[in-house]
């Protein structure tokens, strides 16, 4: 929204006349972005499981967590969707009605939930993977302790997130109301900096990427294969910084 949830009365005045009969769309590009990834990720998890557990039968935790992961991911393509065309997301706020202003900032909750338990087990997924790995080569202490640990910081990173969700604001209901002005004007309530929240939580989570991202680099440079192979095998790897890239653009949006 245009000056944050409570804008300054100037914002306010700049804003044109409200049309909520006939209002103006932003394009779709985000749900069809999210149908089209969305997708390929119950595809390609789809494609693996069959292969390693069914194919295989060397399925692991690795997989269990990648298949979890694909549960939220689901949720969250199906909440980008339904914020824009139920509840108007794909309009300007001036456009837009009160209760689907009050019903986004639900729907946002969800989306954050999402959000974290999806991106968790992503991240705990490739860490075992690395593992299972180093199951099959030499592997040095010191880099399954820097494994170990990285799992350790994605799940304490992600309930301590989970935490200040729910402990946002006090009463809670004030997470979605304090967007309505007379609720905001006459009840007394508590939040956070919601944005400065945001971008903390987003430049921890971009640095949990790029070590993710970056362990494989280091742990397939010392495999016994070609030079050639194991250039190809870390472009491949090296996808993962997409991740950490989006991340960035997202702490500059916010």
């Amino acid at each position: 929204m245009p000056g944050g949830l409570h804008p300054p009365l100037s914002v306010i005045e700049s804003w044109p006349a409200p049309n909520t009969t006939d209002p103006e769309s932003h394009s779709h590009a985000a749900s069809i972005l999210a149908a089209i990834f969305g997708g390929i990720a119950v595809v390609t998890v789809s494609l693996r499981l069959w292969a390693r557990c069914v194919i295989q039968r060397q399925g692991g935790w690795d997989d269990i967590c990648v298949a979890f992961a694909l549960i939220p991911t689901i949720g969250l393509n199906i909440a980008v969707p339904l914020g824009a065309y139920v509840y108007g997301e794909n309009h300007h706020v001036w456009d837009n009605t009160l209760p689907n202003l009050i019903s986004e900032r639900k729907l946002a909750i969800a989306e954050e939930l999402f959000y974290v338990f999806a991106s968790c087990f992503v991240k705990v997924s490739v860490l075992l993977f690395y593992r299972r790995m180093g199951n099959r080569t030499t592997i040095s202490p010191k880099f399954l302790t820097i494994i170990y640990l990285s799992i350790a910081s994605v799940i304490a990173y992600n309930i301590a997130f989970l935490i200040v969700i729910f402990v946002s604001c006090r009463p809670f209901s004030a997470y979605w109301m304090e967007i309505d002005p007379t609720y905001a004007l006459t009840q007394k309530y508590r939040c956070y900096n919601e944005p400065a929240h945001l971008i903390a939580a987003t430049a921890i989570s971009l640095t949990q990427d790029f070590i993710t991202t970056t362990l494989p680099a280091i742990f397939s440079w010392k495999l016994q294969m070609p030079v050639k192979q194991k250039l190809l095998l870390n472009v491949v790897f090296g996808l993962g910084y997409l991740a950490v890239v989006v991340a960035a653009i997202r702490i500059y949006f916010v």
